[in-house]
């Protein structure tokens, strides 16, 4: 986990107030054990004030490819159904799921490009890094 990653487990967890799994691995294996499809979504936060899910990717490069792939209908819905039944086992079904991309300020307009392109809608949401090192800065003494 490099720093921003950290910056933003702080903001989740101090700020938010939210159960964070950090990493977490969502897995699909063939009949014979295999592995045949995995995501490592940086974290999965669990908001019991405003009950729902957050899937949190961050992401401090100056380019759209990491976030493209994950900007897509049949990612989005795969990870979802892998988190509710895999790592919630049908708990918390009644919490909707959110998408947080956490992108340097200048790359918000073409992640938000990229969602809107692929019609995702509310549940996905875009913030800014910058943003959220100057939310921390304001809870230090």
């Amino acid at each position: 986990m490099d720093f921003y990653e950290e910056a933003v487990l702080f903001h989740l967890t101090a700020i938010r107030h939210m159960l964070v799994l950090p990493q977490a691995a969502i897995l699909e294996h063939d009949s014979g054990g295999k592995e045949v499809w995995s995501a490592y979504p940086d974290f999965l936060a669990l908001d019991f004030s405003e009950p729902s899910i957050e899937v949190v990717e961050v992401t401090k490069a100056p380019k759209t490819e990491k976030i493209r792939g994950k900007c897509t209908p049949t990612y989005l819905k795969k990870v979802e159904g892998n988190i509710r039944e895999k790592i919630l086992r049908g708990q918390l079904a009644s919490f909707p799921l959110n998408w947080h991309f956490i992108v340097r300020s200048q790359m918000i307009a073409k992640v938000q490009e990229e969602i809107a392109k692929n019609s995702l809608g509310a549940s996905v949401k875009v913030s800014s890094l910058e943003k959220i090192l100057e939310e921390i800065g304001k809870q230090l003494p």
